[in-house]
């Protein structure tokens, strides 16, 4: 996806990617695997990068063609049998011969009817849980739960270092081609993979050594000098290491609410992420206090039509610093975010990882390195994952756990007529109640810059009518008398009044 807008930052070809020579047995790590590499040695096996996507299948289906498929698409990309070895200090990545029994199946039609569902479950969770050895060249791993003769549910989790998101749904559609396949006993239907992954982290790391790398650098450094942690209220504080333990929490806005924000995108001449960006970043706002919003926020990197195709991790992070100081009106905090935007999406080259190398803020292991929050626009299509086989229908199959190494995550769906919300916050730090409600104040936030973007940061609407009772009646009584003008009025009322009182005493 391109945050900035097509118009100013158009695709541009990516020359020089070609295949490594014959006999390279190992490859160097491109950054974000060396980053997630890191983190597994310093604590082995956490799930907090495994990307779980689970299908309810219904209709006849071979589990022995579905292994065979299975099979066939890890055979085809080489980054889904890649190990991860340590040798002449410093790690590498070497392609396995192609392994074995890659679906694990279990038949649980024997199972009371009452108790299959939950068994699912729980096997589900235990899968996508599990612990992946970088070592092994295995890390995707599919499992396949059998219900009953026309009902399964498949559980596919693989490790972010050899996919990202725009590589899930090729292999599910790649799994579906085979499958279709070996049913009908002819060759797939499939264009030869021209690079692998391997291939193009080796165009990465000679991009990186170039004059045009380090000025995209330059650019990081000095725009994110002296950033400021986001300091958000939250229910629990903040445990001295992260245990990745998360929760979720949705909300689709009202489509009166989608168009108005789409009109006012359209009017300002800029991006839907734009707009939702900066209605974020003065939600936050309003809950800190801060005047610098920091947000991070992706870009495919993929920049060529010829890497669509390609499994591997590509994903790369621009970190977003808002200035939402000196009370703007909305339209200008729009202004402030488009320049910001679009100065990431031009330096969006330079990996994040050498981004916080270059800028080297204080680390903390308990908080992801220069920001604790995240937005990101979704294409629907993308994000629905499907086995398109005929005669199976395939639903989407919740797994009843989250995992995220981020304080707060907010994935906005776009599916055309609507806008889906779908959060995953930190259950160390937020209660569900918590973050619902901050979705209900993002939607008002929205609704509210749809009918007047020339409302001003302060002015916007927070709480809704039951929690202005809450706070107005409940709390404070149904004979409270409210005090008129601004709370720092107030206060200097109360300190004339009574000059010697402790503040915040009675």
């Amino acid at each position: 996806m391109n945050p900035a807008g097509k118009e100013r930052n158009p695709l541009r070809p990516v020359p020089g990617i070609r295949k490594r020579p014959p006999g390279m047995e190992r490859v160097p790590l491109a950054p974000v695997q060396m980053q997630m590499w890191f983190l597994d040695q310093l604590a082995p096996g956490s799930p907090a990068y495994h990307i779980v996507r689970g299908l309810r299948l219904t209709g006849e289906l071979d589990a022995d063609l579905l292994a065979r498929s299975v099979a066939d698409v890890v055979r085809r990309h080489e980054i889904l049998r890649t190990a991860y070895i340590y040798a002449d200090g410093a790690p590498w990545q070497v392609v396995m011969p192609d392994p074995d029994g890659l679906l694990e199946f279990e038949d649980l039609s024997g199972l009371p009817a009452g108790e299959v569902e939950d068994v699912i479950q729980a096997r589900a969770v235990a899968a996508a849980l599990r612990p992946f050895d970088f070592t092994s060249g295995r890390l995707a791993r599919f499992c396949l739960f059998k219900r009953d003769a026309a009902a399964h549910v498949l559980v596919v989790t693989m490790h972010h270092i050899c996919v990202d998101g725009v590589s899930v749904p090729v292999v599910f559609g790649e799994i579906a081609e085979f499958y279709q396949a070996h049913r009908a006993g002819k060759p797939a239907r499939l264009p030869e993979v021209a690079v692998q992954f391997a291939d193009c982290v080796l165009w990465q790391l000679e991009r990186m050594r170039t004059e045009a790398f380090r000025r995209h650098l330059a650019y990081w450094e000095k725009q994110l000098a002296d950033l400021p942690l986001l300091e958000l209220p939250t229910d629990r504080p903040r445990p001295p290491a992260p245990t990745y333990r998360g929760g979720r929490a949705t909300l689709d806005l009202p489509p009166e609410v989608v168009s108005g924000v789409r009109a006012l995108a359209d009017d300002a001449g800029v991006t839907l992420l734009i707009v939702l960006v900066a209605a974020f970043a003065a939600t936050m706002h309003r809950y800190t206090g801060q005047d610098e919003i920091v947000v991070g926020t992706a870009t495919t990197g993929r920049n060529a039509p010829a890497l669509a195709g390609v499994v591997g991790c590509f994903i790369n992070t621009l970190v977003l610093r808002i200035d939402t100081s000196g009370d703007p009106s909305f339209a200008e905090l729009i202004r402030r975010t488009r320049d910001v935007v679009f100065g990431a999406w031009e330096h969006r080259e330079v990996p994040f990882e050498s981004v916080v190398a270059v800028v080297a803020p204080e680390r903390e292991r308990s908080r992801n390195p220069l920001y604790q929050v995240w937005i990101q626009l979704v294409d629907g299509a993308s994000a629905d994952i499907d086995l398109p086989v005929d005669g199976i229908l395939a639903e989407d199959y919740e797994i009843a756990m989250a995992i995220t190494p981020l304080d707060l995550s907010l994935n906005v769906i776009d599916r055309g007529a609507g806008l889906a919300f779908r959060v995953e916050f930190a259950a160390d730090l937020f209660d569900r109640s918590r973050v619902e409600r901050l979705l209900g104040h993002l939607e008002r936030v929205l609704r509210a810059v749809a009918a007047d973007a020339g409302v001003r940061v302060s002015g916007l609407p927070l709480l809704g009518e039951e929690e202005l009772e809450l706070v107005s009646r409940v709390w404070q009584g149904a004979d409270a008398v409210q005090p008129g003008g601004p709370v720092h009025g107030q206060i200097g009322v109360r300190a004339a009044a009574d000059p010697g009182a402790v503040a915040g005493g009675a």
